[in-house]
């Protein structure tokens, strides 16, 4: 009986016949509807050896059409933001401005001075202009930006912290979408992950590096990016002993994810 249905496939030449892909058979190149008619026709045998029917060729021509329609689907698309979260990392989080978007469409459809000092004609850096503001708006030395936060910790930690030990409360050492591991990410630094506290408070004074001890680099998330309400009263750098904000402690060096959250 299987044998019969694997008999019953249809060939790709068949499929690429068929009334579905006949209209838009045009439109693409032939390597690529075959490869897409393959691709069906290995999955249809798979079923087959689950014991299903083999499917005829206008069925498999209506799947590869559709393979065909999500690959040229506009993405991402528009949705609507009914989750309740304003800042949504999965919704592509802040909304831009109208005069951003503008600003956008302006130079996107031409050449732009990305990295061309106008004022002598020689090359220049994409980063010029934002660390100006940057540092105009934080007081910084020197200001670098990237496209999210992971690739900030790590860029950070490992000019600051790689040989040296990295403190991150142990509630701090989470898993955050798309893989974003801040153990893991210490470690690629060349940083020494060193955890402090416990799962639900941490203190300032618990970071405070022991003899021989070099000072530590201390690290934290921001709450948006990871929330439990047992973790209010703590962080190294968050709060001191009088319970009042602080960014550092003695000597050593902080590093504080600036977006909502290290994805």
């Amino acid at each position: 009986m299987q044998s019969q249905q694997f008999r019953n496939l249809p060939n790709v030449n068949s499929v690429l016949a068929s009334e579905a892909l006949a209209d838009v058979a045009g439109n693409y190149q032939r390597e690529l509807l075959v490869d897409l008619v393959r691709e069906e026709l290995d999955l249809a045998r798979d079923g087959i050896r689950r014991g299903e029917d083999a499917p005829a060729a206008e069925m498999v021509a209506e799947a590869v059409s559709s393979q065909l329609a999500g690959m040229t689907r506009q993405e991402p698309r528009r949705v609507i933001n009914a989750t309740g979260v304003i800042l949504h990392t999965n919704l592509g989080r802040a909304p831009l401005s109208p005069a951003a978007t503008q600003a956008m469409l302006d130079v996107a459809a031409g050449y732009t001075n990305l990295e061309l000092d106008l004022a002598d004609g020689r090359r220049g850096s994409r980063q010029a202009r934002l660390q100006t503001l940057v540092r105009r708006l934080t007081g910084a030395e020197a200001a670098f930006a990237v496209n999210n936060n992971a690739s900030a910790v790590l860029l950070g930690l490992s000019a600051l912290a790689s040989g040296k030990e990295v403190v991150v409360s142990r509630a701090e050492a989470v898993e955050i979408g798309g893989g974003f591991r801040i153990p893991d990410v210490c470690r690629q630094s060349g940083g020494e992950l060193v955890d402090i506290g416990t799962t639900n408070r941490t203190y300032l004074r618990a970071g405070k590096p022991g003899p021989g001890r070099t000072q530590p680099v201390g690290h934290w998330r921001r709450e948006s990016a990871w929330r439990d309400p047992g973790f209010l009263g703590f962080g190294l750098g968050l709060h001191g002993r009088d319970g009042r904000p602080g960014r550092s402690y003695g000597k050593a060096k902080a590093v504080e994810p600036a977006g909502g959250g290290p994805g």
